[in-house]
């Protein structure tokens, strides 16, 4: 999956001082891929655009029907993967669900989705955060202990009821797995499987609301629904922070972009003010670091017009970030902040997100 980081360079006055920097929210765009009522996804769809909180298209492909193959999955930065009965192909979409994480896509499952639904690789290389067994329902339970508040995915929520039914599934959680929260009773509600290319988050809930006129379903005056968007933003990226690279730029000079990460491959796409097509440029390591990667604008390309660039980068890890910044590691892409400065016509700027 590639994500893209935007810096926009303007001109402005001579007496004009550099801008702050603004952050911004990528696009993401998530897919619900699901075997159920088309009621209970036209619910769940609404619930999590009315967040606010994908910033992107919210699609459903309906597995009874199909499989989606891994080209198509590529078109999403996150899939929330629900069941209430069964895909038409649990091995085929246990395949390609798994080589969506390896891309570095990101995944929800909800229940019952860890009760059946998916073999494939996606088991049988332990991609599941729970192990899968039965569920159960008829006792109303809430939100219980919260392990990691701090959490993305924990941010707002308050309260959540499960319902008069209150739908979980049963199983243990993996080795490995994370425990962000609990049901009232003390089973597994909110987890994460790390170590894998894309993120991999449970939601042990049934996803439809008691806005489909089910009273058995979560309580939609609760907050099931920033529990799933916060969930499909944390796994598309939105909330891992990048830091921009340092900007030296001077108008009529070359304009050195560089980023400090060993092993990094990308593109530098940058386009001169007034124009609107992209110029790329190969990053290649630094001439006197070689732990950089780095692409330079021609001097003649930077001018009062301003500039504006994009980075795509994949394979970095532990990337190396200005003072200050989130030590955070990224896995295949790292880009989902955007920026502003202005550039004073002649006036040194040095800036990073």
């Amino acid at each position: 999956m590639i994500r893209r980081t935007l810096l926009s360079v303007f001109a402005c006055s001579l007496l004009a001082l550099t801008g702050p920097l603004v952050p911004g929210a990528a696009a993401q765009d998530v897919l619900l891929a699901v075997a159920q009522n088309s009621t209970y996804s036209d619910d769940e769809v609404a619930k999590i655009v009315a967040t606010g909180l994908v910033s992107g298209a919210v699609d459903v492909f309906n597995l009874s029907a199909g499989t989606p193959c891994l080209a198509y999955l590529l078109n999403y930065d996150a899939v929330f993967f629900i069941t209430d009965g069964g895909p038409v192909d649990p091995v085929a979409w246990g395949d390609n669900l798994a080589d969506f994480v390896d891309a570095g896509g990101g995944v929800v499952v909800g229940t019952f989705a860890h009760a059946f639904g998916i073999t494939g690789r996606w088991l049988a290389d332990g991609y599941n955060p729970m192990t899968v067994g039965s569920f159960t329902s008829g006792t109303l339970r809430t939100l219980g202990t919260v392990h990691d508040g701090a959490h993305p995915i924990m941010a707002g929520v308050a309260t959540f009821s499960g319902g008069s039914a209150s739908y979980h599934c049963t199983g243990a959680l993996v080795t490995g797995a994370t425990l962000i929260a609990d049901w009232s009773h003390g089973a597994p509600l909110v987890f994460e499987l790390p170590g894998f290319a894309g993120k991999i988050v449970g939601l042990n809930f049934y996803p439809a609301s008691s806005g489909t006129g089910r009273t058995d379903f979560w309580d939609e005056t609760t907050d099931g629904d920033l529990m799933m968007a916060n969930a499909l933003a944390y796994v598309a990226g939105n909330p891992t922070p990048m830091a921009a690279p340092s900007l030296t730029g001077v108008v009529g000079q070359d304009l050195l972009v560089s980023v400090n990460n060993a092993g990094a491959s990308g593109n530098l796409h940058y386009r001169a003010g007034g124009t609107t097509a992209f110029t790329t440029i190969a990053m290649a390591p630094g001439a006197t670091d070689p732990t950089a990667l780095e692409a330079t604008i021609p001097g003649a390309d930077v001018t009062a017009h301003g500039l504006q660039y994009y980075l795509e980068l994949t394979g970095c890890s532990d990337l190396i970030l200005p003072a200050g910044a989130p030590t955070t590691e990224f896995g295949r892409v790292q880009v989902n902040r955007t920026a502003t400065l202005t550039l004073p016509a002649n006036t040194h700027v040095l800036g990073a997100l």
